[in-house]
């Protein structure tokens, strides 16, 4: 998905990439309504093409995206953009899945 039309061309750049539907929209309506433009991927090598063929400001990534998880996204993303920020979602109360991510 390109970024939001309603964001200023020099608003930070976010990269939401969840299976879920619901909450991947409605954190893009968030992060839109706040500024800055948006783009939405439903799985881990879509978001590692998106990622590696646009200048994303940062990148969202749930820890549990299908095809491949988090960690495998996250690597491949560090490989073609080392410097970006990247956060992980969770959604687990698991406090060694918590630690592992860390």
């Amino acid at each position: 998905m390109a970024p939001d039309s309603q964001a200023s061309s020099d608003a930070a750049w976010i990269l939401i990439a969840d299976d879920d539907p619901v909450l991947r929209s409605t954190i893009g309506k968030l992060y839109t309504k706040a500024g800055y433009r948006v783009a939405l991927s439903d799985s881990g090598p879509r978001a590692v093409e998106m990622v590696c063929s646009n200048p994303f400001d940062l990148v969202l990534i749930d820890l549990n995206i299908p095809e491949r998880d988090g960690y495998q996204t996250l690597s491949e993303i560090k490989k073609c953009t080392p410097e970006i920020p990247v956060v992980i979602l969770l959604a687990v109360g698991d406090v060694e899945t918590y630690e592992e991510t860390l």
